[in-house]
């Protein structure tokens, strides 16, 4: 869905979204993570009517065009491949896949091969009519406008956004880690990547600001403590970060 709702509407055809919002100077993009997919335009305040128009016709209004739609399942699975000869990213797969066991967390963002494979026009829209409607989005706009009359301007744009209520999410809470997990991978790479995590709360718990600030004095910018002791001064390791990912559930700082 991230790669296809630029693909087209009934009103702009594949490749006009894009050219639009070049043609203003702006921007265009999306992302996935693990609570939320989020789709962006920024540009110039001038063009804050134009950009809104064409974020909104994307969002109620995607073909997902089905030859669309292979081409773009085809670059999904390149980008699994490339992935898989990444070990930066694969020490970050196999930390979550053995932190959440049960919880969805330790699927990754990107899908399994054979799930992406069995997409169709259908299944696609269907899925998309569940899940991305008005009850289960949220719209944020930030820059040099009149807060109401922007307000009016969304909710004329998004007048045609109709879905049902917001689904029910039953999602298996991952239960307590009573011992270590230890995972041990081989690659042929000259390097040793490792990662140490540490279940945290979600992002509503009191403690999440205490860890925030903990982990950037570890490890969050060139002066922190792991940086400069670890690799600067000792020369141990030609990167290090420490981060707290703390979603909607329970996650993990690492």
């Amino acid at each position: 869905i991230e790669h296809m709702l630029f693909k087209g509407t009934p009103t702009r055809p594949e490749g006009t979204i894009a050219m639009e919002v070049e043609a203003a100077g702006g921007d265009i993009n999306a992302y996935t993570s693990l609570d939320q997919t989020v789709f962006y335009i920024n540009m110039a305040s001038r063009f804050a009517d134009e950009g809104l128009d064409i974020l909104a016709d994307a969002i109620v209004n995607p073909l997902f065009d089905s030859e669309e739609l292979k081409r773009e399942s085809e670059v999904i699975l390149e980008e699994i491949r490339r992935e898989q000869d990444n070990p930066a990213r694969m020490v970050g797969e196999y930390l979550f896949q053995n932190s959440f066991k049960v919880h969805n967390y330790g699927r990754p963002i990107i899908g399994f091969p054979k799930t992406v494979k069995s997409f169709t026009h259908k299944s696609l829209m269907d899925f998309y009519r569940k899940w991305y409607t008005p009850a289960n989005t949220v719209f944020i706009a930030v820059g040099d406008f009149e807060e109401k009359k922007m307000l009016a301007r969304i909710e004329r744009a998004f007048k045609d956004f109709k879905g049902p209520k917001k689904p029910n999410i039953n999602l298996k809470l991952e239960p307590s880690q009573s011992s270590p997990r230890i995972v041990i991978k081989e690659m042929n790479i000259q390097s040793t990547y490792f990662a140490l995590g540490l279940h945290v709360p979600g992002i509503t718990h009191d403690d999440v600001p205490t860890l925030d600030i903990m982990a950037h004095i570890l490890g969050g910018t060139d002066s922190s403590r792991l940086e400069q002791e670890v690799k600067e001064k000792k020369r141990l390791a030609h990167s290090i970060y420490s981060v707290a990912y703390t979603p909607r559930y329970p996650g993990l700082m690492y």
